[in-house]
């Protein structure tokens, strides 16, 4: 008896037309998603380009101009908003897409914000491109879509600080951190505020206000047993981030090997020296440029400093001004020899190795002269004021900060050489 088969023949000719539907398919997809991974490389570098055009656009508006000036909303701001708005849709043209404000497709928008008491402008490129396909029709997709976005990020010039004449960076009270302020004086801080990451302490029956700025304190505040602080401090949920300034090359001054003592007054150019003692009626003479110091730096009785350009860095030793001495020194206001920049900082007058934790201490009187950053990030800073009024064209910045005395002392800060981070750009993605 047979064995009755069933038919087969011609089931391979079904498979094989649907296998061939599939692989002309993923073909289709393979050769048009290749052509629009290339559009969207393509549009991401013009994307990328234009955001950084746009950026150097608007750091060209903020360089010449006081980081005081730069908040959201100023014209400062809304200046560089303008050029990088106008320099963006120049260069995007330039490759052929019209940028449209605030366009979700192609366009461009600049926002300002402020993170970590940093006020920052984000200028955010949207670029799209459409493309026909070729081979992607036979499987019902007429057209393939990308868009890319780029951002970039403009920091303006700042200060150490951010804006702040006075600053403690400890996170400790007491001996090693915060703020005090005491005595039967005055503090009237223009320009800039007072900001301390930890305390904030007020006593005997002295006055503070500040103009230009605000009282910030993070951990705690207790205010003067009399007298009055204005605007009225305010706590807040931040600390000032860390910050660093490069230290200065001592190699490039000289007497590097056998540092130099100086014990009378004369002029003295710049290098590395052990210690500078000046007492009674010495007279000090400081060419522009680093002086980079192993020790102590001391006046007594009515001793008389004068610099001109000065850096000092203290790799160790302190900065110890007493009696009724006469200091009139300033930072480098210029880049080039004559200020001796580099090695010397431009807007730094006194800088304190971050592993030095001596105290800088300095009393202020009416014929002193006082200019610049004094930067203590790994000690502190005692300023006493006697006699008249005391002017003092200084950021104060250390671990702990103390101001004291019987005089009224202005801490102006307003056309202040004090030291800048320069603007900067940042592409975020």
């Amino acid at each position: 008896m047979k064995n009755q088969r069933t038919g087969e023949g011609g089931q391979i000719i079904v498979i094989l037309a649907i296998a061939l539907v599939a692989i002309l398919g993923i073909t289709a997809l393979a050769l048009d998603g290749s052509l629009v991974l290339n559009d969207r490389r393509d549009d991401q570098s013009i994307a990328d380009s234009t955001a950084l055009a746009s950026a150097s656009a608007a750091v060209q508006i903020l360089k010449d101009y006081p980081p005081n000036q730069f908040y959201c909303g100023s014209i400062l701001a809304n200046n560089a908003t303008t050029a990088a708005i106008l320099a963006g849709k120049q260069f995007a043209l330039s490759e052929g897409i019209t940028l449209i404000d605030n366009d979700s497709t192609n366009g461009i928008s600049v926002t300002c914000s402020v993170k970590s008491y940093r006020t920052f402008l984000d200028i955010k490129i949207t670029v799209s491109s459409t493309r026909e396909t070729t081979f992607a029709k036979i499987v019902g997709r007429d057209e393939l879509t990308t868009k890319i976005e780029a951002t970039s990020r403009v920091f303006p010039k700042e200060t150490l600080a951010f804006g702040n004449g006075i600053a403690s960076l400890s996170n400790s009270c007491g001996n090693i951190g915060g703020i005090t302020v005491n005595g039967t004086g005055s503090i009237d801080v223009i320009g800039a505020g007072i900001f301390a990451n930890s305390c904030l302490t007020g006593s005997g029956t002295i006055d503070i206000v500040v103009e230009g700025g605000q009282i910030s304190y993070y951990t705690a505040y207790s205010p003067p047993s009399a007298g009055s602080i204005s605007p009225a401090p305010t706590q807040v949920t931040e600390r000032l981030p860390l910050f660093t300034v490069p230290i200065p090359d001592c190699t490039k001054v000289p007497y590097y090997d056998s540092p130099v003592s100086v014990t009378s007054g004369r002029t003295i150019d710049p290098g590395n020296y052990s210690n500078i003692k000046l007492s009674s009626s010495d007279t000090l003479i400081m060419n522009p440029g680093l002086y980079c110091m192993t020790g102590d730096f001391t006046t007594t009785g009515q001793a008389h400093v004068i610099g001109q350009g000065v850096t000092i860095y203290f790799k160790s030793g302190t900065f110890d001004t007493a009696g009724t001495s006469i200091i009139n020194i300033q930072a480098p206001n210029c880049e080039n020899s004559l200020c001796g920049v580099p090695p010397a900082i431009r807007g730094i007058l006194i800088y304190m190795s971050p592993s030095n934790n001596s105290k800088i201490k300095f009393t202020g009187t009416s014929d002193s002269e006082f200019m610049g950053t004094i930067f203590a990030p790994g000690g502190s800073i005692s300023v006493t004021g006697s006699g008249g009024l005391v002017t003092l064209n200084t950021q104060l910045i250390a671990n702990k900060v103390d101001v004291s005395g019987t005089a009224d002392i202005s801490l102006n800060l307003n056309g202040a050489e004090i030291y800048q981070t320069p603007s900067s750009i940042q592409l975020l993605k």
